[in-house]
């Protein structure tokens, strides 16, 4: 007889009583001392299993799925304990605390007024000292702050509106009944997904203002969550020929979404608007803060591109087309395309000068040597332009072995060459979109016709060379 794989204490015949006040205490262990909330969830799940009328362990609960910002999951078992012991102090409490953390501000203050008519004596202070914090909380929501928010943010509201009915609300219907009404192709048993499209400016102001919601409320541990969001598309540390990616896949976007969920608690708390006033009592002080600020960042940009240009026309004058090819692509797609007309007056002059010392370099490549007219005949010459042998050449013809690794190419090989191609010209076509001046135009169709004549593309080249001839 085959025996089942059962743990130690499971062969002892306890009954479910004692069992369930097993896995109970074992969620206690784990939750007091926050080892390992999971595992407590999971105990306590099982706990409730063998007897679901159980009030601690359905507080208990309670209490480890708000530890980790389960907060809706959390209220239900709150009532669910509730009910089942409804004049117990820490349970009556706890539905008012989890109301709190989800940011029900407005019915926790409710619930808190309502559950402390319940007690008297001592049991009543912690209700209203919650209900004294709620109120500030309220205060600093709809105070002073909130109308000047209002005022510069208005006109985003619309939006704002439209997103979140569209999330609350979404629309279940067959897709192509959806389709039908945009007018839009519904025949497509597969849709394309649109990636949607941000200028990198956009960009640039959005990962500001992420690392600015952060730090306000995490000061120096913001970079720890930084870096937790980084790993989360991490292909280093989530290769796919392990088994194992999916699992840690999910528990770092678990453990980030937990961490967003407990600074969005933060944020209903206290706005970023109200944090920020704190910060700026005096308004004509900060006033003059912000124009010193513009006023470095703009001096600094000005430094920046004064050593780009002096840089560019020093590799011109070397010769060195690839490092000044390289060096131009990667200071006017990350740093000039982030600046704005307010940082850089003259950005039209600097990137008219910097593509025309690029394509001078360029002309510069084309100029016919010197030694090419010791030749006399035009043919000798065009050989030596090209780099050809003059006079035929015999070469020993190279004997192949059947089966050595020179003779065949392994299909499977990974092509590092081509996916760096797709990678560049994937950036140079998306600038290409947001580019707001001809020469830049003429500048992008040049480089991806280059790529594309690099990987012996001809005709792609050909018909982006066209373009950029064309003017774009």
């Amino acid at each position: 007889m085959v025996e089942k794989n059962l743990q130690p204490w499971e062969r002892i015949g306890w009954n479910e009583e004692t069992q369930q006040a097993i896995y109970r205490d074992w969620g206690c262990y784990y939750f007091q001392r926050s080892i390992n909330i999971e595992l407590a969830i999971h105990y306590f799940k099982k706990s409730l299993e063998l007897r679901h009328d159980d009030p601690k362990a359905t507080y208990l609960l309670s209490l480890s799925k708000k530890y980790v910002a389960l907060c809706e999951s959390a209220y239900k078992d709150a009532i669910r304990a509730l009910r089942l012991v409804d004049l117990n102090f820490p349970i009556n409490k706890n539905v008012c605390d989890v109301l709190y953390d989800w940011n029900r501000i407005e019915d926790a203050g409710v619930e808190l007024i309502s559950k402390s008519r319940k007690f008297v004596g001592q049991k009543v202070k912690p209700f209203q000292h919650k209900f004294d914090v709620v109120t500030e909380n309220l205060t600093d929501s709809m105070g002073d702050a909130m109308w000047y928010f209002i005022t510069d943010y208005k006109k985003y509201f619309n939006a704002v509106t439209d997103i979140r009915k569209g999330i609350e609300n979404p629309d279940d219907r067959p897709m192509w009944k959806i389709l039908r009404e945009k007018d839009e192709c519904d025949i497509l048993s597969i849709l394309d997904v649109i990636e949607p499209l941000v200028h990198p400016r956009e960009q640039a102001r959005l990962d500001r203002g992420y690392k600015i919601f952060c730090s306000t409320y995490l000061n120096r541990s913001a970079i720890d969550v930084m870096f937790l969001k980084s790993l989360t598309k991490n292909k280093t540390l989530l290769l796919p020929q392990f088994k194992s990616t999916p699992v840690l896949k999910k528990f770092v976007d678990t453990k980030y979404q937990t961490v967003i969920k407990f600074l969005k608690m933060l944020q209903a708390r206290s706005p970023l608007y109200h944090e920020r006033e704190k910060r700026c009592l005096n308004k004509s002080m900060c006033e003059a803060n912000k124009k010193a600020a513009i006023f470095r960042t703009k001096n600094s940009t000005r430094r920046v591109c004064i050593i780009v240009l002096n840089r560019v026309k020093e590799l011109r004058e070397r010769g060195n087309i690839h490092e000044l090819t390289n060096m131009v692509e990667e200071i006017m797609g990350d740093y000039i395309s982030v600046k704005t007309h307010t940082m850089m007056p003259w950005k039209f002059e600097f990137i008219n000068e910097v593509h025309n010392t690029l394509a001078l370099a360029h002309m510069d490549q084309l100029v016919i040597p010197d030694y090419i007219n010791a030749f006399r005949s035009e043919e000798e010459q065009l050989f030596a332009m090209m780099d050809l042998p003059m006079h035929e050449e015999f070469v020993a013809v190279k004997q192949l072995v059947f089966g050595d690794k020179s003779t065949w190419t392994e299909p499977e090989a990974i092509d590092y060459a081509y996916i760096k191609y797709k990678k560049l010209v994937t950036r140079l076509e998306k600038r290409l979109k947001f580019t707001d001046y001809p020469i830049e135009k003429c500048y992008l169709y040049h480089e991806i016709s280059r790529h594309h004549l690099m990987q012996n593309k001809f005709d792609e080249c050909a018909s982006v060379a066209k373009k950029a001839i064309e003017g774009g």
